[in-house]
């Protein structure tokens, strides 16, 4: 006997292909693409997406603005903040217009405009809309919301740290995110500000408090508590209190080699100010191991005996070795030390520069950039004709202006500038360490506008001098941009042999499983998850967070930093239990 459908079976059956296509929703998909593009570095593809999702959007606010706000995280993420102001700007308008202005969503609004000016000036109306954001807050309650009345108070104290940092109404804001929010970071927030005071009890005080929240957590944050511990000695040292100050030294000492192992290069500053503090209590005998392991490890590191770390280690041994008469130690440490060579050295300043440069870096320090701009840009004319468009005082000045056209996001302005410099500097024959410098200065700002390819040849330029110096750290640094342009570039087996260059410098610095490596392993996983090669990205991360279980404490950031990519192999790769489960940690460990 032949069975039919019954008759409304068959009318869904029919319907359906029309019953999808008109729960098919154009914006929404908009935005999926605008995401997916930037997570590919596709920028022009995510502007693109998210102009056409604004325009499917103009009919209903709510979308408007939400299009607005995505747009302009974007443009943020990409280091375009003039554009992203201009994006938040217009969505800030569009809430505030609307008759329930007064929500969460405004909130978050303002305070990612506020965040905005804070970056870019003028800082007024950063301190003008996050007080607006805090009073729209108190109105609204519900303070478990982001942004938390913490988090604003917190915003509006570095605005007027920057405008007026004198303003007393710093420490009512301070002691006010501390009632709302009593946790170590915003202790350790207040007793900076004391001890910027000279309060130096005061300081202590909060600092000790901050301490032992951060002990009784489950897994303790230790580079903040050795942050802590060397404010303290700092401030026990103004006081006087110098067996308390080498205490507090010894124990931040300790922290930190337990965070990164004995051999990283951070140890160094610790190591060089338990050693100052032995040499200032003529205890010089105690100096002199702690001193030479600072300067072998700076060295190591950085390569250059003028730099900062390696310079004032070398001075302070100098004068261990003296008073112990250690001749031959001596002699050889000053005979390791660079010659003078013959590079060109800089002119005295003429006043009149010299009062351009002073007057635009107060200008520039309100964020009043305009103006920091036209008096740089006068000084370096100044410059040009005083002393001629190829020498170093005219580089300098070409500096200046890069660095306000930097600030303002002007960055491929800034970067013709900088481009200008370096040929300037080529031209007056300075030393490599110099043009390394500038070459990196190029590389940065062109990275921040995109156009990778017309640096990487500067790039490979300045690995080159890196190297030639000896500066194991920039030497990383410039791979790890090495291997980010060659991802965005989709170049994965390029990316992944620069990235597995700037692992095997650390490794030789500062052994397997510091912080640093876990990074760098991390980003690897994640150019896995790129090709969809997820087998092999959650094997990566299953090995690096073994490898750092057995050999250190880990730390909740670094548990997130490892679990948030595994989620995402894991949710990509269909496999929703096992995505779920990692989400479940990662909330737990964000909750502490």
């Amino acid at each position: 006997m032949r069975r039919t459908l019954p008759l409304c079976f068959l009318i869904v059956i029919l319907a359906f292909p029309a019953l999808a296509a008109e729960t098919t929703d154009p914006w929404k998909e908009s935005l999926d693409a605008a995401r997916e593009a930037q997570r590919r570095y596709d920028w022009d593809a995510v502007h693109a997406t998210y102009e056409s999702a604004l325009k499917l959007a103009q009919d209903d606010p709510a979308r408007y603005e939400t299009t607005l706000e995505a747009w302009a995280a974007s443009y943020k993420a990409q280091t375009c903040k003039v554009e992203a102001l201009r994006l938040q700007q217009q969505a800030v308008e569009n809430r505030l217009g609307r008759p329930d202005a007064v929500s969460r969503k405004t909130i978050v609004s303002l305070f990612r405009l506020g965040e905005l000016y804070q970056k870019l000036g003028p800082y007024e109306r950063a301190e003008e809309t996050f007080r607006r954001a805090l009073e729209m807050r108190r109105a609204l309650g519900d303070d478990k919301a982001h942004p938390s009345e913490g988090s604003i108070l917190r915003a509006l104290n570095s605005t007027l740290k920057l405008l007026r940092p004198d303003d007393e109404e710093r420490e009512q804001l301070l002691q006010a995110n501390l009632e709302t929010d009593p946790t170590a970071f915003n202790r350790r927030l207040l007793g900076i500000y004391y001890a910027s005071e000279k309060r130096s009890e005061e300081a202590l005080e909060q600092f000790d408090l901050a301490l032992a929240q951060y002990a009784e957590e489950g897994a303790p944050n230790r580079r903040w508590m050795a942050t802590i511990e060397s404010r303290m000695a700092q401030e026990q040292q103004e006081l006087g209190n110098l067996d308390e100050a080498e205490r507090r030294l010894k124990s931040a000492l300790e922290l930190r080699e337990g965070v990164y192992g004995k051999r990283h290069p951070y140890l160094a500053t610790t190591l060089r100010r338990l050693g100052r503090l032995y040499v200032e209590s003529a205890r010089n005998a105690e100096a002199e191991p702690l001193l030479e392991r600072a300067l072998a490890l700076g060295e190591a590191a950085w390569g250059s005996v003028q730099h900062d770390c390696a310079c004032g280690t070398r001075d302070l041994l100098e004068q261990v070795y003296e008073a112990l008469g250690r001749e031959k130690e001596l002699a050889d440490l000053r005979a390791s030390a660079r010659p003078e060579d013959d590079a060109p050295q800089r002119d005295a300043l003429p006043e009149e520069i010299a009062e351009l440069d002073a007057q635009s870096a107060e200008l520039a320090s309100r964020g009043n950039f305009p103006q920091a701009m036209e008096l740089a840009t006068e000084a370096l004319e100044l410059r040009e004709l005083r002393f001629g468009p190829g020498s170093l005082e005219t580089a300098a000045g070409l500096s200046r202006v890069a660095q306000l056209l930097k600030r303002q996001t002007r960055y491929a302005e800034a970067a013709e500038v900088f481009d200008a410099r370096l040929a300037t500097l080529e031209q007056a024959g300075v030393e490599p360490e110099a043009l390394a410098d500038a070459l990196m200065d190029f590389n940065r700002t062109t990275r921040m506008i995109g156009t990778y390819a017309e640096s990487e040849e500067r790039l490979l330029a300045e690995l080159a001098l890196r190297r030639q110096l000896g500066q194991r750290i920039r030497e990383i640094h410039v791979l790890e941009r090495l291997g980010y342009f060659h991802r965005t570039e989709e170049r994965y087996a390029d990316a992944r042999r620069y990235m597995h260059e700037a692992i095997d410098v650390w490794r030789e610095l500062a052994g397997e499983s510091g912080p640093e490596i876990v990074t760098l392993r991390t980003a690897l996983a994640k150019m896995d998850v790129d090709e969809q090669r997820f087998a092999e990205a959650e094997e990566l991360l299953d090995d690096v967070l073994r490898r750092v279980r057995s050999d250190r404490a880990v730390e909740n950031h670094e548990l997130i930093r490892i679990l948030t990519p595994l989620k995402e192999v894991y949710s990509r790769s269909g496999r929703a239990d096992d995505a779920a489960r990692v989400q479940q940690q990662l909330t737990e460990l964000r909750g502490k």
